[in-house]
């Protein structure tokens, strides 16, 4: 990307918390790249306090060989296997990192690395939490905070 979008994200949630908060942070960056050392923003992470980053194993099999009798969604729209490999890459990617936080944390904040976060973004997310918590204990799986209305069709 032309534009550094993730050290910027990381940073200024990292600079909201204070030394005691941030104590019950840690941060896992994917970097999904096919060749990750050169993706030079993310590679940076990994001497930034409190963060982790991972690579994801390339040597799993092509989604859109196996998938490659698919032409067509159940709504019409035409596909490719590039597509196909896409999204199913995004889900994996996604699933790869909910499984390594899942045995260590208790939740999980996924964000893309564009995003650029609101003053005290942590801050205000851990009350959203601590009211949900109080009343409606487990009575909810996630929060979401934005769902784009994708429309894929060409």
């Amino acid at each position: 990307a032309p534009e550094n979008y993730l050290v910027p994200m990381i940073d200024r949630m990292w600079n909201d918390m204070t030394v005691e908060q941030r104590k019950h942070v840690q941060v896992y960056v994917l970097n999904s790249d096919k060749e990750p050392e050169l993706h030079i923003e993310a590679e940076s992470l990994r001497s930034h306090d409190g963060v982790t980053v991972f690579t994801k194993n390339q040597q799993k099999a092509s989604v859109a060989e196996s998938m490659a009798q698919f032409s067509s969604l159940e709504d019409g729209r035409e596909v490719n296997p590039d597509w196909l490999n896409w999204v199913a890459s995004e889900n994996l990617d996604a699933a790869y990192l909910f499984d390594q936080a899942k045995v260590k944390v208790p939740y999980i904040l996924f964000l893309e690395d564009d995003v650029y976060p609101t003053a005290n973004a942590l801050a205000k997310l851990s009350e959203a939490v601590r009211n949900l918590e109080r009343h409606h204990p487990d009575e909810w799986l996630f929060l979401d905070l934005y769902t784009p209305n994708l429309d894929w069709a060409p």
